[in-house]
Protein backbone atom coordinates (compact mmCIF):
# COMPACT_ATOMS: atom_id res chain seq x y z
CA UNK A 1 0.00 0.00 0.00
CA UNK A 2 2.75 2.63 0.98
CA UNK A 3 4.62 1.85 -2.32
CA UNK A 4 1.16 2.43 -4.28
CA UNK A 5 0.67 5.66 -1.87
CA UNK A 6 3.85 6.95 -3.15
CA UNK A 7 3.21 6.43 -6.68
CA UNK A 8 -0.08 8.22 -6.80
CA UNK A 9 0.84 10.96 -4.64
CA UNK A 10 3.47 12.62 -6.50
CA UNK A 11 0.20 13.18 -8.87
CA UNK A 12 -2.75 13.25 -6.95
CA UNK A 13 -1.95 15.62 -3.89
CA UNK A 14 -0.51 18.81 -5.75
CA UNK A 15 -4.44 19.39 -6.43
CA UNK A 16 -5.38 19.50 -2.97
CA UNK A 17 -5.61 22.79 -1.50
CA UNK A 18 -7.58 24.53 0.97
CA UNK A 19 -11.71 25.19 0.95
CA UNK A 20 -11.69 22.82 -1.95
CA UNK A 21 -13.68 20.27 -2.38
CA UNK A 22 -12.79 16.29 -3.00
CA UNK A 23 -15.48 13.54 -3.59
CA UNK A 24 -12.95 10.35 -2.82
CA UNK A 25 -14.92 7.55 -4.26
CA UNK A 26 -13.55 4.14 -2.40
CA UNK A 27 -11.69 5.68 -0.24
CA UNK A 28 -10.54 2.34 1.94
CA UNK A 29 -8.27 3.20 4.49
CA UNK A 30 -8.11 7.26 3.56
CA UNK A 31 -5.08 7.05 1.77
CA UNK A 32 -6.34 10.45 0.01
CA UNK A 33 -9.38 11.36 2.29
CA UNK A 34 -6.90 11.91 5.50
CA UNK A 35 -3.95 13.89 3.67
CA UNK A 36 -6.69 16.06 1.59
CA UNK A 37 -8.53 16.26 5.15
CA UNK A 38 -5.33 17.79 6.62
CA UNK A 39 -4.95 20.05 3.82
CA UNK A 40 -8.33 21.60 4.45
CA UNK A 41 -10.58 20.31 1.57
CA UNK A 42 -13.91 19.50 2.30
CA UNK A 43 -13.55 16.44 1.68
CA UNK A 44 -16.98 13.57 1.03
CA UNK A 45 -15.63 10.19 1.22
CA UNK A 46 -17.49 7.10 -0.15
CA UNK A 47 -16.98 3.51 0.60
CA UNK A 48 -18.80 -0.13 1.28
CA UNK A 49 -17.48 -1.11 4.36
CA UNK A 50 -18.20 1.23 7.44
CA UNK A 51 -14.70 -0.08 9.24
CA UNK A 52 -12.75 2.12 6.57
CA UNK A 53 -14.28 5.27 8.06
CA UNK A 54 -13.82 3.96 11.62
CA UNK A 55 -9.89 3.57 10.83
CA UNK A 56 -10.09 7.27 8.92
CA UNK A 57 -12.58 8.84 11.69
CA UNK A 58 -9.22 7.50 14.66
CA UNK A 59 -6.57 9.23 12.15
CA UNK A 60 -8.64 12.50 12.29
CA UNK A 61 -9.80 12.93 15.31
CA UNK A 62 -10.04 16.39 15.42
CA UNK A 63 -13.41 17.94 14.72
CA UNK A 64 -11.53 20.70 12.73
CA UNK A 65 -10.78 18.28 9.32
CA UNK A 66 -14.04 18.62 7.25
CA UNK A 67 -15.23 14.93 5.90
CA UNK A 68 -18.20 13.61 5.14
CA UNK A 69 -18.89 9.93 4.68
CA UNK A 70 -21.11 8.34 3.00
CA UNK A 71 -21.67 4.05 3.26
CA UNK A 72 -22.66 3.12 -0.28
CA UNK A 73 -21.73 1.80 -3.98
CA UNK A 74 -20.32 4.16 -6.94
CA UNK A 75 -24.08 3.70 -8.57
CA UNK A 76 -25.61 5.06 -5.30
CA UNK A 77 -23.06 8.06 -5.36
CA UNK A 78 -23.47 9.21 -8.28
CA UNK A 79 -27.54 9.21 -8.17
CA UNK A 80 -27.60 10.83 -4.53
CA UNK A 81 -25.14 13.62 -5.68
CA UNK A 82 -25.64 14.07 -8.82
CA UNK A 83 -26.41 17.95 -8.11
CA UNK A 84 -23.32 18.62 -6.25
CA UNK A 85 -20.04 19.64 -7.91
CA UNK A 86 -16.78 18.85 -6.77
CA UNK A 87 -13.03 20.62 -8.13
CA UNK A 88 -11.76 17.35 -7.77
CA UNK A 89 -12.69 13.96 -7.85
CA UNK A 90 -10.78 10.38 -7.49
CA UNK A 91 -11.95 7.21 -8.39
CA UNK A 92 -8.65 5.38 -7.71
CA UNK A 93 -8.12 1.06 -7.87
CA UNK A 94 -12.07 0.94 -8.78
CA UNK A 95 -13.14 1.69 -12.27
CA UNK A 96 -11.08 -1.82 -13.54
CA UNK A 97 -13.72 -3.65 -11.64
CA UNK A 98 -16.57 -1.90 -13.53
CA UNK A 99 -17.89 -3.58 -16.66
CA UNK A 100 -19.55 0.14 -17.86
CA UNK A 101 -16.34 1.78 -16.39
CA UNK A 102 -16.98 4.13 -19.41
CA UNK A 103 -20.25 5.60 -18.09
CA UNK A 104 -19.31 5.47 -14.66
CA UNK A 105 -16.77 8.39 -15.98
CA UNK A 106 -19.16 9.99 -18.05
CA UNK A 107 -21.65 10.72 -15.35
CA UNK A 108 -18.36 11.65 -12.49
CA UNK A 109 -17.20 13.93 -15.15
CA UNK A 110 -20.59 15.60 -14.79
CA UNK A 111 -20.36 16.31 -10.87
CA UNK A 112 -17.30 18.52 -11.42
CA UNK A 113 -17.33 22.15 -10.60
CA UNK A 114 -15.85 24.71 -13.53
CA UNK A 115 -12.14 23.66 -13.87
CA UNK A 116 -12.44 20.54 -11.75
CA UNK A 117 -10.04 17.69 -12.27
CA UNK A 118 -11.26 13.71 -12.40
CA UNK A 119 -8.77 11.62 -11.57
CA UNK A 120 -9.17 7.79 -12.37
CA UNK A 121 -6.50 4.55 -12.84
CA UNK A 122 -6.83 2.01 -15.20
CA UNK A 123 -5.05 -1.26 -15.33
CA UNK A 124 -3.02 -2.55 -18.28
CA UNK A 125 -2.88 -6.01 -19.85
CA UNK A 126 0.54 -6.33 -18.26
CA UNK A 127 -0.90 -6.08 -15.42
CA UNK A 128 -3.71 -8.79 -15.43
CA UNK A 129 -1.20 -11.03 -17.01
CA UNK A 130 0.94 -10.81 -14.49
CA UNK A 131 -1.29 -11.32 -11.83
CA UNK A 132 -2.97 -14.41 -13.50
CA UNK A 133 0.59 -16.03 -13.75
CA UNK A 134 1.31 -15.26 -10.43
CA UNK A 135 -2.25 -17.24 -9.13
CA UNK A 136 -1.19 -19.59 -11.96
CA UNK A 137 -4.78 -18.76 -13.58
CA UNK A 138 -3.53 -19.41 -17.51
CA UNK A 139 -6.87 -19.54 -18.76
CA UNK A 140 -7.69 -15.93 -17.51
CA UNK A 141 -4.46 -15.27 -19.13
CA UNK A 142 -5.74 -16.45 -22.45
CA UNK A 143 -9.03 -14.00 -22.22
CA UNK A 144 -6.83 -11.24 -21.97
CA UNK A 145 -4.68 -11.81 -24.54
CA UNK A 146 -7.66 -12.28 -26.43
CA UNK A 147 -9.67 -9.01 -24.79
CA UNK A 148 -12.40 -11.39 -23.92
CA UNK A 149 -12.28 -11.60 -19.97
CA UNK A 150 -15.94 -10.80 -19.23
CA UNK A 151 -14.85 -9.24 -15.39
CA UNK A 152 -11.70 -6.77 -15.98
CA UNK A 153 -10.90 -4.67 -18.45
CA UNK A 154 -7.87 -2.77 -19.71
CA UNK A 155 -6.60 -0.36 -22.16
CA UNK A 156 -3.55 1.14 -24.07
CA UNK A 157 -2.34 4.81 -23.27
CA UNK A 158 -4.32 5.56 -26.96
CA UNK A 159 -7.21 3.44 -25.92
CA UNK A 160 -7.65 6.03 -22.53
CA UNK A 161 -6.72 9.00 -24.86
CA UNK A 162 -9.72 8.45 -27.28
CA UNK A 163 -12.11 6.96 -24.23
CA UNK A 164 -11.77 10.24 -22.49
CA UNK A 165 -11.57 12.08 -25.59
CA UNK A 166 -14.76 10.83 -27.33
CA UNK A 167 -16.43 11.87 -23.46
CA UNK A 168 -15.69 15.02 -23.98
CA UNK A 169 -13.14 14.97 -21.20
CA UNK A 170 -9.53 16.49 -21.88
CA UNK A 171 -6.70 14.17 -20.52
CA UNK A 172 -4.08 16.78 -18.77
CA UNK A 173 -1.64 13.63 -18.36
CA UNK A 174 -1.22 9.84 -17.90
CA UNK A 175 1.17 8.39 -15.67
CA UNK A 176 2.25 4.53 -15.49
CA UNK A 177 1.68 3.30 -11.93
CA UNK A 178 3.63 0.27 -10.39
CA UNK A 179 6.32 -2.20 -12.02
CA UNK A 180 4.01 -3.87 -14.40
CA UNK A 181 2.30 -0.48 -15.64
CA UNK A 182 3.84 -0.65 -19.47
CA UNK A 183 5.08 -4.15 -20.39
CA UNK A 184 5.86 -3.66 -24.38
CA UNK A 185 2.86 -2.14 -25.86
CA UNK A 186 0.91 -2.59 -22.99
Amino acid sequence: EQYYFQQYAQHILPYFQAKKTLLDIGCQYGLFTIPAAQSEMKVTATDIRQLFFNYIKKQCPNSKYEIKFRKEFIDETISNLNEEKFDLILCIELLYNLPNHEEIIKQLSQMLALDGKLICSHRTKGYYIYRFIKEGKYDEVEKILSNSHQQYNAQTKQELIDMYSKLGLKVLDIFPIGIFSGIGND
